[in-house]
């Protein structure tokens, strides 16, 4: 199990290293050590449901609807149907099936981050125009 965990950590920390490589994140490692410390909170959880069929409908099994709070999820998948996707516009779509993959799910922490970076660049960009603005309004009016 331990051997198991720390290849998951691996694993996310390995794609976390391929998002900030992709976005230019500096300085390199910013996301991925989140997950490589030894203070991390990443948490390995094994679910396993019964087939649909097994499942009375009244008592269905499942997470429900929900967002994942962590920086990313990586999901092992088998031969079993039922997880599902919202995609932007706010419909659910099935996802097939396939036990030779993992599904990597970005989490609400992600998010979060992403859209500060993107605040953060909005804000820098205004500063400067204001600058650009501040001038040549000194240079056209002195």
């Amino acid at each position: 199990m331990e051997e198991y965990i720390k290849e998951m950590k691996r694993m996310s920390s390995k794609f976390l290293e391929m998002v900030e490589e992709e976005l230019k994140i500096e300085p390199k490692e910013k996301l991925s050590r989140l997950v490589k410390v030894k203070e991390s909170d990443s948490c390995l959880r094994m679910n396993h449901y019964p087939e649909k069929e097994e499942t009375p409908v009244k008592e269905e099994i499942g997470f429900g609807e929900h967002t994942d709070p962590q920086l990313i999820s990586l999901l092992r998948s088998n031969d079993t149907e039922g997880l599902q996707i919202c995609v932007k516009d706010g419909t659910w779509v099935d996802v097939t099936p396939d036990h030779s993959s993992f599904f990597v799910l970005v989490g609400d922490t992600l998010q979060v981050l992403f859209l500060l970076l993107l605040l953060f660049i909005l804000i820098i960009y205004l500063s400067l125009l204001i600058y650009i603005m501040s001038l040549l309004y000194f240079v056209l009016f002195g």
